[in-house]
């Protein structure tokens, strides 16, 4: 019985931690609107070698609404600076370094492994991995927990 018992105790425990992951960010930070992240990803991609905080920054281009841009910036956690930055997938264009460095810190406000807001203003939080949602809140909705 115990051998039964103990790993369904695991799994609910590890859900209960999520969801309440979840309630803290919603109580935290339910009633903002993200609009700085809309047509915009960030996401966490780990740490490289001088233990810089990756970010990957999928925005969509402001003068050509069908083109995304990408970029990945290096960002030194405690301080908050960003310190490289490499957009060789733009294809010549010149990254706005001011609205990186911004959403870069915003986004490190959260503590999240990924914002995403799309251009129907639709927020999906990752808390978890920078892949799954953890949360989404729909456009004039209130937020749900996806499992």
């Amino acid at each position: 019985m115990k051998s039964v018992l103990y790993p369904l105790f695991l799994v609910l425990a590890f859900t209960s931690c999520a969801d309440n992951h979840a309630a803290v960010f919603i109580r935290q930070f339910g009633r903002e609107d993200f609009m700085d992240f809309r047509n915009t990803k960030v996401a966490v991609n780990g740490y490289d070698d001088d233990h810089l905080l990756i970010l990957s920054l999928d925005m969509q281009q402001q003068h050509n609404p069908i083109r995304k841009s990408m970029y990945i910036v290096g960002i030194d956690e405690t301080s908050g600076e960003i310190k490289k930055t490499s957009c060789h997938l733009m294809n010549g264009i010149a990254p706005d370094v001011h609205s990186l460095h911004r959403l870069a810190q915003k986004f490190l406000h959260y503590k999240a492994q990924a914002i995403w807001v799309d251009n129907n203003s639709n927020v999906f939080i990752s808390l978890r991995d920078s892949r799954t949602a953890t949360l989404v809140k729909y456009a004039g909705k209130d937020w749900s927990v996806l499992n």
